[in-house]
């Protein structure tokens, strides 16, 4: 099921959607849509801004820990072009590990903080994801399977910053 699905969303393509989704995975980005939300809050909500970049900067931890060092080393599986016949790709060759999507990890958990405080845009962020989650297989530079996992990975980093920022916060007298 899993080659069915790559396949499926790996073989529709129009060229709008070649642009679409290159633009949608590219590092810059990702970044500048994470830059604009955090600048949002820190218009808005000035006093969890600095918390929202605590939560970031453990996650970013997290994530280099265990999607980039240990995931994608000790469960290496390689990426659909790199062994798959009939793969259309976009973007730069990776020659990382497919499993888990990085991509997915990173920007869950990132928007997971940020719409903890923003709510009004958790909706934006949940569609924006499964966006890239589309994008990634699209381009075919990972599974569902990979795309699914990073998604999951992604909320369980998102859980534990919110719950040491939670922590910390208590500890020095901010919480409610």
């Amino acid at each position: 099921m899993n080659l069915s699905i790559f396949y499926f969303i790996n073989h529709h393509r129009l060229p709008f959607l070649d642009i679409f989704s290159t633009i949608l995975s590219n590092f810059f980005f990702l970044l500048f849509v994470i830059f604009v939300l955090y600048y949002l809050l820190y218009k808005k909500q000035r006093q969890n801004f600095l918390l929202a970049l605590l939560a970031a900067a453990l996650i970013l931890l997290i994530h280099l820990f265990v999607t980039e060092i240990f995931l994608k080393n000790y469960f290496y599986s390689p990426r659909p072009y790199m062994y798959l016949e009939n793969v259309f790709t976009l973007g730069t060759p990776l020659s990382n590990g497919s499993f888990p999507s990085g991509h997915l990890s990173l920007m869950t958990a990132l928007l997971i903080v940020l719409t903890f405080y923003l709510k009004k845009w958790r909706w934006p962020a949940f569609i924006f994801l499964l966006l890239l989650g589309w994008s990634r297989i699209y381009n075919g530079v990972h599974f569902p399977t990979d795309v699914l996992w990073g998604f999951v990975l992604g909320l369980g980093y998102s859980l534990i910053a919110l719950f040491l920022v939670k922590k910390l916060r208590l500890k020095i007298g901010l919480a409610k």
